[in-house]
């Protein structure tokens, strides 16, 4: 029998597998991703789904419609029922409901992080340039 060598056996070893030997731990943080950003939709509209069945008397579902929510594992797309309140007002009682405030693409633990990461960056102040010289 002969010698094998690594980058033999490493060639050997990529035949056998889907996942890529060089960046195998970005590939697998990248599936785990995914897998959470589906949990989190099925979530997010099963509990859609709860609130209907016991929305406030009154109240009229007008119709779905999609928000997309920026979280730790990305981006998160899902619907959620329009409603009419008996004042005549469009609500989302799902966004109600979690505290999601209209307009912010963004979780609070994405905010959190952004800032402080924006917090920890040191800014030299810039030095007049004289172009002319």
């Amino acid at each position: 029998m002969g010698t094998t060598s690594i980058p033999q056996l490493r060639d050997h070893l990529q035949g056998e597998t889907e996942t890529p030997l060089l960046g195998w731990e970005q590939h697998f943080f990248q599936a785990g991703c995914r897998q959470a950003q589906r949990a989190v939709r099925e979530w997010l509209e099963q509990a859609d789904a709860w609130l209907l069945e016991v929305k406030p008397a009154g109240w009229s579902v007008v119709g779905k419609r999609q928000r997309t929510w920026v979280t730790r594992f990305g981006e998160v797309t899902f619907e959620r029922r329009l409603y009419q309140d008996e004042g005549g007002r469009y609500r989302f009682l799902l966004d109600e409901v979690l505290d999601l405030p209209a307009y912010q693409e963004a979780s609070p633990e994405v905010m959190e992080a952004v800032v402080h990461l924006t917090t920890g960056v040191a800014f030299a102040p810039r030095q007049p340039r004289c172009w002319l010289a």
